[in-house]
């Protein structure tokens, strides 16, 4: 039932994302040159990195009822994840690199419970394009703050969710307007160095599929009732498509030009498809939604050692009948990178 509903809406995702998302390339691998004054490509062939990175995924229910009492009663459930080290090498772009759990990096499995999971990635990028792949999987939540929902709760285990699963898979891909004096890589790949600073225009579009189930209503028992017709909620399948329009912009710093700061921020509308299980059944729902992208990345970018941090916090705000949903996707990356031959 789940795949023959994605496939009968299937038509429109194709028509809407494959204009923006694999069109952006034909306008991408043209002629692309770069004003050497503001972009230097280094030309060593090895690079090693080591980092420390976590990533999590947060959701959250909100009813539509508009009242103070129940704005503070959001519901939102939290992953209990580890932060990982890792060590990658690279040979003229080319690469790759294994990494372990940092002990002691996630919170105590007694008060907050366990998380299964894991998140992938692959991105690549040229001079005007970019694109992520992605695929996640978390099962096993907390629920935040959950003296909200039950006033004698007084500390101690957290309520938990062992039987909460999100599973998300995607595509992104983004366009770059000024590339001649921007350089996507000098903030996130340090393959490149911004020499002075510079900003750029983005058009960036996001595919996904995700499903978030539970084996019972994920809406305490205390607030079922301000969700009407969603009451008993717990199982959602979307799928989803957003166009942002981004911007970007790289100060760079110091003396010799050698510190960096780059924020970016995307906002833009998507459409989506979702298929509801509740206490009655089933509930459809097509809609707009809003997505918003924050990126940070800092750091000290030299031409034979360089570290920094980017942090990346991804968040879809979607609404359905009687109620509102949120996901919020983080990375923080902390790295260290030394270039030679």
């Amino acid at each position: 039932m789940q795949f023959s509903y994605i496939c009968r809406n299937a038509l429109l995702m194709k028509i809407y994302f494959f204009f923006p998302a694999f069109c952006i390339p034909l306008f991408a691998f043209g002629d692309n040159p770069i004003d050497t004054s503001y972009i230097k490509i280094f030309k060593e062939r090895f690079n090693i990195v080591g980092e420390i990175y976590s990533k999590s995924v947060e959701f959250s229910i909100k009813p539509f009822t508009k009242t103070d009492s129940i704005d503070l009663r959001e519901i939102k459930y939290k992953p209990n994840v580890r932060s990982y080290f890792g060590i990658s090498a690279y040979y003229k772009g080319w690469g790759g690199g294994f990494s372990v759990n940092i002990s002691n990096s996630k919170r105590n499995d007694s008060l907050y419970g366990k998380t299964q999971y894991w998140d992938y990635r692959l991105a690549l990028r040229w001079r005007k394009f970019g694109t992520t792949g992605y695929i996640r999987y978390y099962k096993g939540f907390y629920l935040d703050a959950p003296d909200r929902f039950d006033t004698t709760w007084n500390g101690g285990a957290y309520p938990n969710r062992g039987d909460m699963e999100f599973t998300a898979m995607g595509l992104n891909a983004y366009y770059l307007f000024n590339s001649e004096k921007f350089s996507m890589q000098a903030a996130l790949s340090q393959s490149e160095k911004q020499k002075h600073t510079a900003g750029s225009f983005l058009l960036s579009s996001d595919f996904q599929l995700s499903l978030v189930r539970a084996d019972s209503s994920l809406i305490p028992l205390c607030d079922e009732k301000n969700y009407y017709e969603m009451q008993g909620f717990n199982e959602m399948l979307s799928s989803s498509l957003s166009l942002t329009l981004g911007y970007a912009r790289n100060f760079v710093l110091g003396k010799k030009k050698n510190s960096y700061i780059c924020p970016m921020l995307f906002i833009g509308p998507g459409i989506q498809q979702k298929k509801m299980k509740v206490e009655k059944g089933y509930v459809n729902d097509n809609s707009s939604f809003f997505k918003t992208n924050f990126k940070l990345a800092f750091g000290r970018n030299a031409s034979v050692v360089y570290y920094g941090m980017i942090f990346d916090a991804d968040s879809n705000f979607m609404s359905a009948e009687y109620i509102n949903f949120k996901t919020v996707v983080l990375l923080v990356d902390f790295f260290i990178g030394y270039r030679f031959g």
